[in-house]
């Protein structure tokens, strides 16, 4: 955990979130390449969230008493989409926040139960539909940090994980989701 100083007695509180979540992801997907993750402070002037392999960043505006469990299960989801799957090319972005945005759903329904995750799910559906006129196919000639493109990566590919979800059943996607991150654990390892 790396904090500012006037943060500082928010520390464990997000330790312990972070923990909790790794285990989660860790318990759904498999072990991560890594086993380590760095829960970092950045300033507020920047993004809302970034992440890279043993890191998951929040913009210090997070770090309150109230805290932004969601933002960090995102982040913290990358270390198993974005590290170990990622794109072919920029049309392909959804695999890592679009995973990452239904992970996400994922911890906030094992926390906050089935109306957690519904509100969840209608936020993406809220953020799949506000640009209908571009095809997830297209999004990569729209520039990468566009409302539009973020939007369509992270919420319509969140989408399209909830319906692959509804339509093989939870049980059946979670056996494939995780054999899916085995198989590359041992394409990364095997190199």
């Amino acid at each position: 955990m790396f904090t500012l100083p006037e943060h500082k007695e928010f520390a464990t509180q997000f330790a312990d979130t972070a923990t909790k979540e790794f285990f989660f992801f860790t318990t759904t997907y498999g072990p991560p390449f890594n086993q380590n993750l760095s829960v970092v402070e950045l300033p507020n002037d920047t993004v809302p969230s970034v992440w890279a392999p043993e890191i998951a960043g929040l913009a210090g505006r997070n770090f309150n008493p109230k805290g932004n469990y969601r933002l960090l299960a995102n982040a913290v989801s990358h270390q198993w989409f974005g590290t170990m799957v990622s794109p072919a090319t920029k049309n392909d972005w959804w695999l890592n926040d679009g995973a990452a945005r239904y992970s996400e759903a994922l911890y906030v329904e094992h926390v906050a139960g089935e109306a957690g995750f519904q509100e969840v799910t209608k936020d993406m559906s809220v953020g799949a539909l506000a640009y209908v006129s571009v095809p997830l196919a297209d999004v990569g000639r729209l520039d990468t940090f566009s409302p539009e493109f973020q939007s369509l990566v992270t919420d319509k590919g969140g989408m399209i994980l909830s319906m692959l979800q509804w339509v093989h059943r939870r049980g059946a996607y979670d056996k494939t989701m995780r054999a899916f991150m085995t198989q590359l654990r041992r394409q990364i390892r095997d190199g």
